[in-house]
């Protein structure tokens, strides 16, 4: 395994002493980043494992965060859907809301109506019942999606019988 653990040695540096080496990280062709760590009289293999583990987890974060604030930024601007989109806007979920529906409600018109009146401002072309918004007072921007419950499928195939 890659995660350090205290098992695998005892001694951990304390606060105060501060890190004994020069970490150099440089972006190579926005492909790579690469880290180097300059030795100043260390010879802690376990201080520069966790220290290797924890900047290799904290760029790959930071890496994927500012890939999808572009992807949104992107997505928001163009309202275009595309297969580098597709790929890679895997941002996690912040919000899910179910509405009951009254039975008498067929789900189908329901959507249709959602989709072509109510939230046609945000749609984004290339798939289907996907929608973006920007946030006006604080810029952030989401992505929406509408999606019938696996009750309302049921629901809507009974309606078709």
């Amino acid at each position: 395994s890659m995660v350090p653990s205290e098992e695998n040695h005892n001694h951990r540096p304390t606060r105060g002493n501060g890190i004994p080496f020069w970490v150099v990280m440089m972006v190579s062709n926005f492909d790579d980043v690469n880290v180097t760590f300059c030795n100043i009289g260390c010879d802690d293999e376990w201080l520069l494992m966790c220290t290797t583990f924890l900047l290799t987890e904290a760029i790959y974060y930071t890496c994927k965060r500012v890939n999808q604030k572009i992807l949104l930024r992107t997505l928001y601007k163009s309202r275009m859907y595309g297969t580098s989109i597709q790929a890679k806007l895997e941002c996690p979920k912040v919000h899910e809301i179910q509405i009951p529906l009254h039975p008498r409600l067929i789900v189908k018109n329901v959507i249709d109506h959602l989709t072509m009146r109510v939230l046609r401002n945000f749609a984004v072309s290339g798939k289907a019942r996907m929608f973006v918004y920007k946030e006006r007072a604080t810029g952030h921007i989401f992505y929406i999606s509408i999606d019938q419950s696996s009750n309302e499928k049921k629901q809507q195939q009974q309606q078709q019988q």
